[in-house]
């Protein structure tokens, strides 16, 4: 694209040719903090924002409102004062009971599940996990592949609990590819209301759970529910 083009090229990234790029690039308990590099110095930022992915965001922002003048203190100061604003979309929820509810289900695809996935693990640290997924719609002829490559992620990130949500092929190839992680414990539930009751059966004090799958799912208020749900 840069080549196709008369405007002014502005790059960022990681890689050191990059105009605007990251270095020393830290991620606790899900929320990543870098050392953004400018044309104009350095200025260290803490993103409130959850999940790794968020520093290429953060990047880019930077290195638009930096061709438009900012300096990179303020860069630094605005990125680490960012909020989420979005429902559903790597939102924190936490029982009264000791559960954290991480409530990405406003919509999903092959790289933000990835991400919400990675997410979690890092939030959870040495806490419990578990992963209630629905699928990613409308991926055409990769559909069970992407599915099934979801379903290794869970079992590689040593997830201990996964409710699949559906019963379609893509979302048993999802199962079926995590099985052989172990240990992980492996349940299904037709639809969302077959889910509450089973999470909240599975579901301890101090566990992490992630809820995500495409909008027209129904995953996005379920959390909410989950969320008010504590057991007594």
């Amino acid at each position: 694209m840069a080549t196709r083009t008369t405007a002014a090229v502005v790059t960022y990234g990681t890689s050191e040719s990059a105009d605007i790029r990251a270095t020393s690039i830290r991620v606790t308990a899900g929320r990543a903090s870098f050392t953004p590099h400018t044309l104009h110095g350095t200025a260290p930022v803490a993103l409130r924002l959850l999940g790794a992915h968020q520093v290429h965001n953060a990047l880019a922002v930077a290195a638009a409102v930096h061709a438009l003048g900012m300096d990179t203190d303020r860069i630094a100061q605005a990125l680490s004062a960012a909020e989420p604003v979005s429902a559903g979309r790597l939102q924190i929820l936490e029982r009264a009971d000791g559960v954290t509810i991480i409530n990405d289900a406003f919509n999903a695809n092959p790289e933000s599940m990835r991400a919400g996935l990675e997410t979690l693990t890092s939030v959870a640290g040495d806490r419990r996990t578990g992963a209630g997924l629905g699928e990613m719609k409308e991926l055409g002829d990769t559909a069970k592949a992407a599915h099934a490559d979801v379903g290794r992620l869970v079992g590689e990130l040593g997830i201990n609990v996964l409710v699949t949500v559906g019963t379609t092929d893509e979302m048993t190839a999802l199962a079926d590819a995590a099985r052989p992680a172990s240990p992980l414990r492996i349940e299904s539930a037709d639809d969302p209301d077959v889910l509450l009751p089973l999470l909240n059966r599975l579901l301890k004090s101090g566990d992490v759970v992630l809820v995500k799958a495409s909008k027209s799912v129904g995953l996005e208020k379920f959390a909410n529910i989950l969320h008010a749900e504590v057991r007594a």
